[in-house]
């Protein structure tokens, strides 16, 4: 059985609507009925889990969490950077640094400069 993996990111100022739908178009299939878990809601992907915890931190950013054997993206951060492109919003990830660093550090990619990223200390507002 293949193990499960973790590709996370956290998108500012996005309708749970819009990220649905590039998810639906990265993953080119239609998603499970949603399921409550409270403050988050799931959805049932292929060899796993998608996970959209709204209003993280008590600001305008969408948690979107990939539980799956397959995930789209090797990684956060390529997953962030894909994010930041299709929806022209900032993206904020585990930017990928050397373990262990567990801290707030986040690579924060588009926003206000489609391309650029940074490196912010999470959560930092805009």
């Amino acid at each position: 059985m293949k193990q499960l993996r973790d590709v996370a990111i956290y998108i500012r100022d996005c309708s749970e609507a819009r990220a649905l739908a590039w998810v639906r178009a990265v993953l080119g299939c239609p998603l499970g009925a949603p399921i409550d878990l409270g403050q988050s809601t799931g959805f049932a992907i292929p060899g796993g889990m998608l996970i959209l915890t709204p209003e993280v931190e008590d600001q305008s950013i969408l948690g979107v969490w990939f539980r799956t054997t397959e995930p789209p993206w090797a990684s956060h951060a390529d997953c962030a950077r894909a994010a930041a492109r299709a929806l022209s919003c900032a993206v904020l990830a585990e930017p990928g640094l050397p373990e262990p660093d567990y801290s707030d550090t986040m690579l924060e990619v588009g926003g206000n400069a489609p391309h650029a990223e940074r490196i912010v200390e999470f959560p930092e507002s805009s």
